[in-house]
């Protein structure tokens, strides 16, 4: 080695090993020498860099070797850990495989209850000598279910359905057995009821012949394809040796499975199951056995053919009934890459040879009906090996890593200011990355939050409107469920119902808030103002909504009849029901008020309650977003309160909690919010309907021009009333209008005063407020809007006429809607139907009413 001198001295100037740098030599050592020439401080530090240099090299040497053994671990546990990947890629595809045969065989039970269901009980015109008839279904309709199953692409070797036959029906069935297939099948020979008989020169003791006079028989009366089953036509399945399969199947109404049947002569593949189905034994039957079988025979090839369809990588399936005695179904190798001869099916497998002989298997046992299956998958050859070719080049980069790595730590070390350059430039970048992440997570959370919002929101409102009709039918019809009346079992479904719609309403005022919240944020929300009347548009739908048989308050509504504003008929509705909702839920004794009044010359609404109340600590913050739930069970969106004031504000008006409020109601504080609308009532009067009127012109027929108002009706009903027959409408009938729509309401009310002054006439806003109605009033004739909008799922008109027509309400009802739906209408239990706009003509709405209430008055019969 040189020694070191001048600029190729190797110094340490700095003092971690990382930041050693022998390739340049500063001229400090120089000048420190010639500072102290006589402390020997020179030699000293050739001395000290000689050491480091020389720990320099061993650390490479270590760093080589760690390199060198990490490299080995590696290779050795990657090996390991991809033969245990591709093992765990086996067993995974292999479960799925016998999952997708599982899936199989139910679709085959499926296929035999489908069969028996639509075989059994129905009339095929076959009479015996006495004149009774032998239920069952016509060949032409077994023929069209043979169709539809094919269709399903589920392959069998026969359909059949195997009824109980006694030996009354024995000659007529022949007869007329043979009368089809001599017409359908000329070159086929049929034999009337065949079995197998005692035969003594027969090795097993039985032979193939017309079955003798017995009691009773099980014959494949009807099966399907016939060509190539020809030997199954009319077999009594009871003269084999499968009758105790039979009598177990109609004796336990569950089906049977037969054990795997060698095919003869002997074919891969064409091992066979037979499935005989009994039914099920539904509620309204009181038979103690099945009064017929539908049977199913599948080969193996055809079970596995259908499972496999899908599968991708080769793999040999076997499958063994084990429930006895160990049998061979059938076995096969599956080569997904051949376009034909994909399965090559094996005439026989033995489960420990397989099981033994291969060092990836999978088996699983399945349970078939009453059998148990085991299902053995192994990979081909070639299939799931370990591929190393990746762990060897990932060993060698490691290795290369560490080299690479000891070279670096062998370069130059001296960029002390360049690598502070770059931090600080690599802060600078973190911070402007955090600010940009924060801004796409909050605008990927708005989006995700909307999109939620509207794409749940429609499966939900059905399954809150099907909750409803369910509890509706459920309390109405409360045998439905265990076909007698009994109050534990009914108490606690009406306590499931409950649960659930709960649940669902909760769902939904979260979704709508969260989509409400989102759209006043981003100034997206537009305010359709229309006029509303504050008691028929606002209070009576919020109370029908709230109302419940079981509250333990009263519902109050204190609101003059004719109090009118220019105002977003929803959004307003939206408010009072999300502050009526909170009271109720607090409320266990007293009341909830809905209060509306003139003040100041501007409208002001009020929601009270005789609740707990609200305390101190939580005002401050109580329209705060996503605030803490007020309730003790926590159930609320936190939400709601926010929501109603982002809406005040968005309407000009403001929101407020009275402090100074007090229920009357002792332990009873209570809760009152006001509502200051800041915009002044309008007087009924001032509106002008028959600019209005004007400018709805009536709709015409496209066919034949005649005027679209005609009324259409159910001629089960309503009795032909024609102008000639009935010259004047009947006098003081009561009359209901449903419609969300304020003008409308009115316009049809005065067009109806018009012609019928003496009519007593009510409104409703929507379809729950007119069931309401009717628990206290009796109508004579109900107009019914179809679609009334609001923030909550509301009934149709369609709904409410079914509703109507549940409760016992024989009411004269007529549709209104501006499509045409009068089917709907009408199915729905509706009389008739008239297309809006409605013909407010005296004249001609006098005829259309005729039509409608014709029938009522006194001189008709």
């Amino acid at each position: 080695m040189k020694p070191l001198t001048g600029s190729t001295e190797c110094v340490c100037s700095r003092t971690h090993p990382a930041e050693w740098d022998c390739t340049e030599a500063p001229d400090d050592i120089e000048q420190n020498r010639q500072k102290d020439p006589d402390t020997g401080e020179d030699a000293a530090n050739r001395i000290e860099i000689l050491d480091k240099c020389q720990n320099r090299y061993l650390v490479l040497l270590i760093l080589v070797a760690i390199g060198a053994g990490v490299c080995s671990a590696f290779i050795s546990l990657g090996i390991k850990n991809v033969a245990n990947d591709q093992e765990l890629r086996f067993q995974k595809k292999a479960s799925v495989l016998v999952r997708a045969i599982e899936a199989t065989w139910k679709d085959y039970e499926l296929v035999g209850s489908w069969i028996h269901e639509a075989c059994r009980s129905k009339n095929n015109g076959v009479v015996d000598v006495q004149g009774e008839s032998f239920d069952i279904c016509s060949r032409q309709d077994f023929g069209e279910l043979y169709e539809y199953v094919v269709a399903g692409g589920l392959q069998f070797q026969s359909i059949a359905y195997v009824p109980n036959v006694t030996d009354q029906y024995r000659e007529e069935l022949e007869m007329e057995a043979l009368s089809y297939y001599s017409q359908f099948y000329p070159d086929m020979m049929y034999f009337g009821f065949v079995g197998l008989e005692p035969d003594p020169n027969s090795e097993s003791g039985f032979g193939f012949r017309g079955r003798s006079q017995q009691p009773f028989y099980f014959p494949t009366h009807l099966i399907e394809p016939v060509v190539g089953n020809e030997y199954l036509v009319d077999f009594d399945m009871y003269s084999s040796a499968r009758s105790d399969l039979v009598d177990k199947a109609v004796t336990s109404w569950e089906p049977i499975l037969s054990n795997p049947v060698r095919a003869n002569p002997a074919i891969p593949g064409n091992n066979y199951i037979i499935l005989l189905h009994p039914g099920v034994k539904v509620s309204t039957q009181y038979q103690a056995s099945s009064g017929g079988l539908s049977s199913v025979i599948a080969t193996f090839s055809m079970l596995i053919e259908h499972a496999a369809a899908g599968e991708r990588d080769p793999v040999s399936v076997y499958i063994w009934d084990i429930n006895e005695e160990v049998d061979f179904f059938g076995g096969v190798h599956i080569d997904p890459q051949k376009e034909e001869g994909k399965f090559t099916y094996m005439d026989y497998a033995d489960l420990e040879v397989i099981t033994e002989n291969h060092s990836m298997v999978f088996r699983q046992d399945i349970s078939i009906e009453h059998q148990t299956w085991a299902v053995v998958v192994v990979p081909q050859k070639g299939t799931y090996e370990a591929n190393n070719t990746f762990v060897i080049l990932g060993g060698v980069l490691v290795l290369v890593a560490c080299l690479c790595l000891a070279l670096w730590f062998h370069s130059k070390m001296s960029r002390d200011k360049k690598v502070a350059e770059i931090k600080r430039a690599a802060e600078s970048e973190k911070a402007a990355l955090i600010v940009k992440n924060a801004q796409n997570a909050e605008k990927a959370e708005r989006e995700l939050n909307d999109y939620i919002a509207h794409e749940v929101r429609n499966p939900l409102t059905a399954a809150i409107s099907a909750c409803s009709f369910l509890s509706f039918t459920h309390k109405e019809h409360p045998t439905l469920i265990s076909g007698e009346v009994n109050d534990e079992l009914s108490q606690s479904v009406s306590e499931d119902i409950s649960v659930i719609h709960s649940s669902l309403q909760f769902i939904n005022d979260l979704l709508r808030s969260m989509l409400d919240m989102h759209k006043a944020a981003n100034n997206q929300m537009k305010l359709e103002a229309c006029h509303t009347a504050i008691l028929q548009d606002v209070f009576v739908p919020v109370k029908a909504l709230l109302w419940r048989r079981s509250n333990n308050f009263d519902l109050i509504v204190d609101c003059p009849a004719e109090l009118v504003v220019y105002i977003d008929r929803m959004r307003l509705k939206q408010i009072v029901l999300n502050l009526a909702s909170n009271s109720a839920k607090f409320v266990h004794k007293g009341y909830v008020r809905l209060r509306a009044a003139v003040v100041d010359e501007h409208v002001e609404i009020s929601v009270e309650d005789s609740g707990p109340g609200i305390s101190k600590e939580r005002r401050s913050k109580l329209f705060s977003r996503f605030q803490e739930s007020l309730d003790s069970l926590n159930q609320g969106t936190g939400m709601g309160l926010s929501l109603c004031k982002t809406l005040v504000d968005l309407m000009g008006g403001e929101i407020l909690l009275d402090e100074h409020f007090d229920s009357g109601i002792e332990e009873c504080p209570g809760t009152r919010f006001t509502v200051r609308l800041k915009i002044p009532p309008i007087q009924i009067e001032s509106i002008d309907f028959d600019k209005i009127e004007s400018n709805l012109v009536p709709h015409q027929d496209k066919d034949d021009g005649a005027d679209s108002n005609t009324i259409s009706s159910s001629q089960d009903e309503l009795p032909l009333i024609t102008k000639e027959s009935v010259q004047e409408l009947p006098d003081n009938l009561s009359v209901l209008i449903v419609d969300d729509d304020l003008i409308l309401r009115k316009l049809l009310t005065r067009s109806l005063r018009r012609v019928a002054p003496t009519w007593s006439i009510q409104e409703a806003a929507n379809g729950e407020t007119a069931l309401t109605l009717t628990d206290t009033d009796t109508f004579d004739l109900i107009f019914l809007d179809q679609y009334m909008a609001s923030v909550e799922k509301q009934l149709l008109g369609t709904e409410t006429a079914f509703a109507l027509r549940a409760k016992g309400i024989t009411s004269r009802i007529c549709g209104l809607s501006a499509n045409n739906l009068e089917d709907a209408f009408l199915e729905s239990g509706a009389n008739s139907f008239l297309l809006k706009p409605f013909n407010s003509e005296k004249e001609a709405l006098t005829k259309d009413l005729l039509g409608l209430v014709g029938d009522l008055y006194s001189g008709i019969e």
